[in-house]
């Protein structure tokens, strides 16, 4: 019913079939005349290779690479993922506000929440101030 073809082993019909390799040419220093002769000695007699592979300087974004969540170990990975998890569903927030409000009954601050949702105010003003910049 299906035909299989013997030329689908490898890139561009296997690695038996491969192209042999192509002489690299080099580009020659050229005659010397009267002004050129006190920059001969930085001239070589064989010059650069014509075709170059892209091996040379690259220039990269420097990247922090701790910060970046897939490089950690399984367990850190997991334990962030969980943490994650409980605080879309809402079980962290609830839990820090109902700390918040045992905290504040039991030494009688009362108006610790009205500094923390001042300080939260301040926070996300400084936010959009920020990026209006």
């Amino acid at each position: 019913m299906y035909e299989t073809k013997q030329e689908t082993t490898g890139l561009r019909g296997g690695f038996g079939h491969s192209k042999p390799p192509q002489r690299i040419e080099c580009v020659s220093a050229s005659v010397l005349y009267d002004g050129q002769r006190g920059r001969a000695s930085l001239q070589r007699e064989g010059a650069r290779a014509r075709r170059q592979t892209r091996t040379g300087y690259r220039q990269n974004l420097h990247s922090n690479d701790d910060e970046i969540l897939a490089g950690k170990p399984k367990v850190i990975r997991w334990f962030v993922y969980i943490f994650a998890a409980l605080c879309l569903c809402g079980i962290v927030p609830m839990a820090a506000a109902e700390w918040l409000i045992w905290f504040c009954d039991s030494f009688g601050c009362w108006w610790l929440p009205f500094i923390l949702l001042g300080g939260e105010v301040w926070f996300i003003l400084h936010l959009i101030g920020r990026d209006a910049r």
